[in-house]
């Protein structure tokens, strides 16, 4: 994204500073302390060109008075330049930002009385002004029990596509069916009948973990619905007003709003842990700080 690109820009940035800064010291400031700095390093060959061959007293003192005026004027007017360029991507980057992620705020630290996606939907609906203000809103939900099992299916999914292409490639040949070992010491079986027989027993699994996270979240506030949310809203202003908003409760850790980050960089086991466990590591982590001092 604009990021990896801006990354790019400024190490091209940096060389060029380096070149327009660097090329002079080296070409002519370098020689000018070698032959009329007064060789006070005359033991630290490695010294010869830089501003500690210069003696005290010097008249190159005077000279570098300027020389500093004139670093300082090349670094700031190469980043003001560089900063202009990069208001024009970043301008063009947030018109072109589906709307989708433009009209969306994530919101941390959710109250318990506010953690469904109805109550949360009337919460913000009743703190802008006006109506149909929010589109939809959506409160993480605890998939500790859902997710094991989903994995285990897209992994045994996964294992059959490469079992039935391992056979194809070898024409397949019936006694070419590829097969796995169950265990250790255990026996080898089909692993095309395998993996397709556990994906069979698994996707009921996860239809129906899916469908008991759906009820508990429609059936109370809390619960398997957590802290973190999102809510879409119907505009981009509205999205933006939110953003804005400050002080909705006097404790710092609830109604944090953030930009909604690109779909691919959501961290969801992190929008998903548990509050107790993210207290604690909390806690570890400052203990750990407070160790090295």
């Amino acid at each position: 994204g604009l990021d990896q690109a801006m990354l790019l820009e400024f190490t091209h940035l940096a060389m060029k500073i380096t070149l327009l800064v660097g090329m002079p010291h080296f070409l002519v400031f370098g020689p000018l302390n070698y032959y009329f700095g007064g060789h006070p390093s005359s033991a630290d060959r490695l010294s010869y060109l830089s501003f500690g061959n210069v003696k005290n007293g010097s008249w190159l003192y005077w000279l570098y008075a300027v020389v500093v005026w004139g670093v300082v004027g090349v670094v700031l007017s190469s980043l003001w330049k560089a900063q202009a360029k990069f208001l024009e991507r970043r301008f063009a980057w947030l018109r072109g930002m589906p709307d989708c992620r433009a009209n969306t705020v994530l919101v941390e630290g959710i109250p318990e009385q506010y953690r469904s996606d109805e109550k949360l939907c009337e919460f913000f609906e009743d703190i802008l002004p006006g109506d149909g203000n929010v589109e939809r809103a959506f409160v993480c939900k605890d998939t500790s029990v859902l997710l094991p099992v989903y994995l285990e299916l897209q992994e045994s999914r996964r294992a059959l596509v490469e079992a039935e292409a391992l056979w194809a490639a070898k024409d397949g040949r019936q006694e070419a069916r590829p097969t796995v070992r169950l265990s250790f010491m255990g026996s080898k079986v089909d692993r095309i009948e395998h993996y397709t027989r556990k994906i069979a027993e698994l996707e009921p699994l996860v239809a129906a973990a899916k469908e008991n996270i759906a009820k508990q979240a429609a059936a109370s506030v809390g619960g398997v619905n957590l802290s973190t949310g999102f809510i879409t809203f119907s505009r981009r202003v509205e999205a933006e007003i939110a953003l804005r908003l400050d002080g909705i409760s006097c404790d710092a850790e609830e109604w944090r709003l953030s930009t909604h980050p690109a779909a691919q960089d959501v961290l969801w086991q992190d929008l998903t842990q548990d509050e107790t466990a993210e207290r604690l590591r909390h806690a570890v982590g400052y203990l750990a700080i407070a160790g090295l001092y």
